[in-house]
């Protein structure tokens, strides 16, 4: 399964290059403006499944992919399907500008959600242009305590390894 974890926080209407805003979210304006980081990763997402898809079933396996976006809360959009017309259709759907903050937190705990639920090696994608401002919980952590690789607030937890959780790839598509 692979779950891709999307950022519809406010700041991904603005341009690649810059700080600019596309701005105009009620009409959606800048979802379909090429250099907002939004269209930016959207295409990125639909590239995936196109890929993904394309070789479902040639190596024995079937793949799945799930979708969860966010900004102040998270949402699951689609649980993980076999079906590429029905992911893409989701995705597609996907009004982008659900509210200005960036809640990392909620998204993970959707997706560890929908990757327990399953007994299936699970594959997160995570796809955002900032750090977290708003948080379900934060119990007595500082914010420098929960930000970096914190985010699932195990700082201080003495029995707590990282490396246990899985291996962990990252990219960017900018500097």
């Amino acid at each position: 399964d692979v779950i891709v974890i999307l950022d519809l926080s406010s700041s991904m209407r603005r341009d690649i290059g810059s700080n600019t805003a596309y701005d105009n979210p009620q009409n959606g304006y800048y979802q379909n403006v090429e250099n907002s980081r939004y269209y930016q990763a959207k295409q990125a997402v639909q590239r995936l499944a196109d890929k993904l898809y394309e070789v479902n079933g040639t190596d024995g396996e079937q793949y799945r992919m799930g979708l969860v976006t966010f900004s102040n809360k998270a949402t699951i959009r689609q649980y993980p399907t076999e079906s590429k017309s029905q992911f893409q259709s989701v995705l597609e759907g996907i009004t982008a500008y659900e509210g200005s903050g960036t809640n990392w937190e909620h998204s993970l705990q959707l997706a560890n959600q929908m990757a327990t639920a399953s007994d299936r090696a699970t594959y997160i994608v995570f796809i955002t242009d900032g750090e977290p401002s708003v948080r379900q919980t934060r119990g007595n952590l500082t914010n420098e305590q929960l930000s970096g690789n914190n985010v699932a607030g195990q700082v201080g937890n003495p029995n707590y390894n990282p490396a246990n959780e899985g291996d962990i790839f990252h990219g960017g598509l900018y500097d």
